[in-house]
């Protein structure tokens, strides 16, 4: 393991290269969704997007969100994943607490994110963080997906 820094990335393609890089950080990859197209256009065209580096590997995973909506002041995580040889070293922590800080930057009081219900890994990473089932209920179908929310008032 290297040093591992974060920054933010505005490029257009700096951010699909980083996103194929990672895509198989993620359970269902991207890139081989239905609608990967619109969802990866949608995110390099409006998401804030943060990059986890490391000095010898180069990206090593990132994080895509949208601090945008003044009238729920609710942030939505859409993407943050770590490779899996690089999982277990606080990127994916130190991921989370930029997109919390950004979040707040932008007036936001609470983040949200989508979460297959099957991923445990993520649900446990996500409750360690102070992440909560939305509306108290955990989603049971293990075909489906969950939401998650926490409070960024005082974050």
């Amino acid at each position: 393991m290297g040093n591992i820094s974060i920054r933010k990335v505005d490029n257009r393609s700096e951010k699909i290269d980083i996103m194929k890089k990672c895509d198989p950080a993620f359970p269902i990859k991207l890139f081989d969704r239905e609608n990967a197209d619109e969802t990866v256009e949608k995110t390099v065209r409006y998401a804030e997007f943060f990059v986890a580096e490391d000095d010898t590997d180069g990206a090593v995973g990132y994080v895509a969100f949208y601090a945008n909506d003044r009238e729920s002041s609710i942030a939505y995580i859409s993407n943050i994943g770590v490779l899996q040889e690089h999982q277990h070293e606080s990127i994916g922590s130190e991921l989370l607490k930029t997109a919390f800080k950004e979040s707040v930057s932008a007036g936001m009081k609470k983040i949200r994110l989508e979460v297959l219900s099957s991923n445990r890994r993520a649900i446990g990473f996500y409750l360690h963080w102070g992440f909560e089932y939305e509306d108290g209920t955990e989603a049971q179908d293990q075909g489906g997906s969950c939401y998650m929310v926490k409070s960024l008032i005082g974050a």
